[in-house]
């Protein structure tokens, strides 16, 4: 599966530096380099690649603000978004 977007841009109150590790590598740059390579690895074992994420970025491609309380963890509505997008999967 693809790993969920971030928010890189939204000031969500939280403390400086609380979610560094995530922002600073170019979160959703990272992100995608990183499901590219899950995609290539699931391709080479035969497995299906499952990018859940359509609806939850904004035109920016980062995580729409009203899914995520932080910009890292989604809220129950994001999860729901990904849940129909794996429906066609299970």
């Amino acid at each position: 599966m693809a790993y969920y977007p971030i928010n890189e841009t939204t000031n969500f109150g939280e403390e400086k530096g609380e979610h560094k590790s995530l922002f600073e590598h170019r979160g959703n740059e990272i992100n995608a380099q990183y499901s590219q390579k899950v995609a290539v690895l699931a391709e080479k074992h035969g497995y299906t690649f499952i990018n859940a994420n359509a609806g939850l970025t904004d035109e920016t491609g980062n995580l729409k603000a009203d899914l995520t309380f932080d910009g890292a963890h989604m809220l129950p509505d994001g999860y729901e978004i990904v849940l129909d997008n794996l429906l066609p999967y299970l």
